[in-house]
């Protein structure tokens, strides 16, 4: 994710746009990666449920990044 957002940083607005959907997506998929170590006990729950919270407010970021202006 952080690869993707600070490439997109130095990129045209086309390639801007398409890194920070790319880190979006990646930050979707580590929250889901979260949730699955705290259900198969990798993570301990209270833990996992602030990582989870953490990962969601980095989402958000990401989401906000790649749904800005062109």
């Amino acid at each position: 994710m952080a690869s993707n957002i600070e490439e997109g940083r130095g990129r045209d607005r086309g390639d801007r746009h398409h890194l920070w959907t790319v880190a979006y997506g990646s930050a979707r998929e580590a929250k889901i990666q979260l949730r699955s170590a705290v259900a198969l006990g990798f993570v301990e729950a209270e833990r996992g449920a602030e990582l989870v919270e953490k990962a969601d407010h980095l989402v958000r970021l990401c989401y906000g990044l790649a749904h800005s202006r062109k």
